[in-house]
């Protein structure tokens, strides 16, 4: 589940990540000693999710989460239970377009919120009206896109 905000130029957010037990968990289970659990969990986490951001549908540019921070643990049955903060390094200018893609890895649920006084609207993609936002579901090949601008 990835919960993502927009407040003062910023989108940042949490991304909950749980890996079942198995060979996957096993391998990142073994980092060697000195690697934090959390990095190859998070670029587990990560792989395939992509996030683009532009001024219009046009002049979309890639914008690369950057992680903030990860904890990661094991869990009893030998899997992985993880959270991340993330966050894009560029401003983001309101009105702007955000398009979330998934090319790989897990299904991805996602939310995205917004500060009172900015709208978001769907453009494209599989979601829907939440309270305080949109919940988003990119598919390989069905990006989510949602406009953002100042509430009328």
């Amino acid at each position: 589940m990835l919960r993502l905000q927009i407040a003062n130029e910023r989108l940042e957010g949490l991304l909950q990540f749980t890996l079942p037990a198995g060979r996957d968990a096993e391998r990142l289970l073994a980092a060697p000693p000195g690697l934090a659990l959390g990095d190859p969990v998070a670029a587990q986490a990560l792989r395939g999710l992509h996030l683009s951001v532009g001024p219009d549908e046009t002049a979309l540019r890639p914008a690369p989460l950057k992680l903030v921070e990860a904890k990661a643990r094991r869990t009893r049955t030998g899997g992985i239970d993880a959270m991340l903060l993330v966050s894009i390094e560029q401003r983001l200018s309101i009105p702007s377009i955000v398009e979330l893609s998934v090319t790989e890895g897990p299904r991805v649920r996602a939310t995205l919120g917004a500060a009172a006084g900015v709208e978001l609207s769907l453009l494209a993609g599989v979601g829907k009206p939440v309270q305080g936002g949109l919940a988003l579901r990119p598919r390989a090949g069905k990006p989510c896109r949602v406009r953002i601008q100042q509430r009328k």
